[in-house]
């Protein structure tokens, strides 16, 4: 059923046909002027907030330019009562998808590595700098687990930690903390927080975080924290 202006609908139009993570949906555009690869950054702020926005793109003539979201555009037009509507299919879906991973971490060679890793593992994982920007990610979408490193500027790792036991949309998302700080002390700091599981990078190595990694992920139901 058209649901554009009905003089639109009773006349020839552009189509795309996009594709989210829940189904399909046809947008009416004006034209198809060509088709480029471009690198983006994530918009931060009040910007943030929007959410069929992912960020913004510099083309070469200077102009800035919307990249919209694909998967938020689709929850606004189809779900508009609320991100929280999570119907059978939506669920089946996050059932089937890849777990997905954001690792806050101010190391880019940390970041990285804890990329490769888990990438490897077939997980999709995003990285954050520091608390805040992790912050801003996670509330713009779900993930399933959150590997923070302790000590990093702005917000580090507890701030962060305990920010998301306090959000009432964010506080069962499993946490792991990663830290060079091996006392007992910076271990309880982390865990009285809310941390699931602490780890030092002394002892860490690839299978161990990734047993760690599936034994959270598997203890909740992925892709619903709400």
């Amino acid at each position: 059923q058209c649901q554009a202006p009905s003089a639109a609908c009773g006349s020839d139009q552009t189509v795309l046909v996009i594709e989210a993570r829940d189904g399909r949906m046809a947008v009416i555009v004006d034209a198809v002027v060509e088709e480029q690869e471009l690198v983006f950054q994530e918009l931060r702020g009040p910007l943030g907030d929007q959410l069929a926005i992912a960020g913004a793109a510099l083309l070469g003539n200077g102009d800035i330019v919307p990249i919209l979201d694909v998967q938020g555009l689709f929850e606004r037009i189809v779900r508009p009562v609320g991100r929280d509507t999570v119907t059978a299919a939506t669920r089946a879906s996050n059932r089937l998808r890849p777990a997905r991973v954001l690792v806050v971490e101010d190391s880019l060679v940390a970041a990285e590595m804890h990329r490769g890793i888990l990438a490897a593992a077939g997980y999709e994982v995003e990285i954050a700098h520091d608390g805040v920007e992790a912050l801003e990610l996670l509330r713009r979408r779900d993930r399933d687990l959150v590997i923070t490193d302790l000590d990093m500027p702005n917000m580090d790792g507890v701030e962060l930690t305990a920010h998301l036991r306090a959000d009432d949309h964010l506080q069962d998302i499993p946490i792991v903390i990663v830290s060079s700080r091996d006392t007992a002390d910076h271990r309880r700091r982390g865990l009285a927080a809310g941390a699931d599981a602490y780890v030092t990078k002394g002892e860490f190595d690839q299978h161990a975080v990734l047993a760690t990694v599936r034994q959270l992920v598997g203890a909740r139901p992925r892709g619903v924290h709400r």
